[in-house]
């Protein structure tokens, strides 16, 4: 569990689960051979072997008016096969949440930068055989672009693993806190309190968004997916195997790393980032650094 400060913002890192080379189809391009060419992605974020080092996690912040969660990670008991690294987890993730602070009850908002699996999954949980919103007195907060182009596709008749994926995570993470009256449909630069909002980094999904806090002078960045790896500062050009539209992925990730280079260098907190997790971002022969 990390913790950073933003102004009189408290950000606190919660880690469902860390995997190492599992997760490597994610970005085709990042070869062994080649990451194994730049010294400071080790030890943190590539394994010595050349694998991808990643983080399934959420981050709790409190703003001195409200508690968000931003992404609720995996989510215990799901089934996700293809998805081997996902299905039926059993973690500690919920006593950590409370350990932390938040107990469910505690939410006042959820916030889904989008809507794929490892970022729904603990809006729900299992009770009495039934899955049931986690956080009960909170406001979950999807985007509308996300939201309708999940529901049409969920539609069809799912044919491809990734949409008998999507297909059971709409079941059992989504549509339950639909049918509770719980969720808000927002714009993609929705204003969730004074020192949170959302901005549109479009790419990964169509909808897709990321978070920005300011406080006191001082910014953090939550990237959601539109930066998987540190790797991606190094090659910007390389893009997810799900990515829905590669080109606008490329061009939300330039962006954010032009913005967080730029006076005050904001805190850029990787969603799916390991070891260090947050830092800033400085140029670096051309392309991009985590220091």
């Amino acid at each position: 569990m990390k913790i950073w400060k933003v102004g009189k913002v408290k950000i606190t890192q919660l880690l469902e689960i860390s995997v190492n080379g599992e997760l490597d189809m994610l970005l085709p391009d990042a070869k062994p051979e080649v990451l194994l060419q730049h010294d400071w992605l080790f030890p943190d974020h590539v394994s010595p072997s050349g694998n991808l080092k990643l983080n399934i996690q959420t981050f709790a912040i409190e703003t001195p008016s409200m508690k968000i969660i931003v992404d609720t990670c995996a989510g215990n008991g799901r089934k996700r096969m293809p998805l081997a690294v996902l299905d039926e987890l059993e973690t500690d993730f919920l006593p950590s949440l409370i350990s932390a602070g938040f107990a469910p009850e505690s939410v006042d908002r959820v916030v889904c930068t989008h809507l794929h699996a490892d970022h729904v999954g603990w809006n729900t949980r299992r009770m009495n055989n039934k899955w049931v919103p986690t956080f009960p007195n909170a406001r979950y907060l999807f985007g509308k672009d996300e939201f309708l182009n999940t529901a049409k596709e969920n539609e069809k008749t799912p044919q491809s693993a990734r949409e008998i994926v999507n297909a059971a995570v709409f079941e059992d993470s989504l549509k339950p806190v639909i049918d509770a009256s719980l969720v808000e449909l927002v714009e993609s630069d929705h204003v969730i309190c004074e020192e949170v909002s959302m901005f549109p980094t479009p790419g990964h999904t169509h909808g897709h968004v990321s978070i920005l806090i300011r406080s006191e002078g001082e910014e953090a960045i939550i990237t959601g997916d539109a930066i998987h790896h540190p790797c991606q500062l190094i090659y910007p050009q390389w893009c997810c195997y799900v990515d829905e539209s590669p080109q606008d992925a490329i061009k939300s990730r330039l962006s954010m790393l032009e913005r967080a280079v730029k006076e005050p260098s904001p805190l850029l907190i990787g969603t799916h980032f390991s070891g260090q997790i947050a830092g800033t971002i400085v140029r670096d022969k051309g392309t991009y650094r985590l220091v």
